[in-house]
């Protein structure tokens, strides 16, 4: 029997996940993607523009990409 996930995918929360750094995003990815929507950002001026709700930004449902 198949367990689900804590939450279906529709309701899941969204985590802003900013670093500057590859591998960081790759772990912190990994471990929160089972969970919730994961947006990236490479820098502090990119998240910023996520977080204002900029229509450009993207769900990162695999690997990461700047958002």
């Amino acid at each position: 029997m198949k367990t689900q996930c804590m939450s279906d995918k529709k309701d899941r929360q969204t985590i802003l996940v900013v670093d500057d750094v590859s591998e960081n995003i790759d772990i912190l990815g990994a471990v929160l993607r089972p969970e919730y929507k994961v947006k990236v950002a490479l820098s502090g001026e990119r998240a910023l523009k996520i977080a204002a709700g900029n229509p450009k930004a993207r769900h990162d449902p695999a690997g990461y990409h700047d958002a």
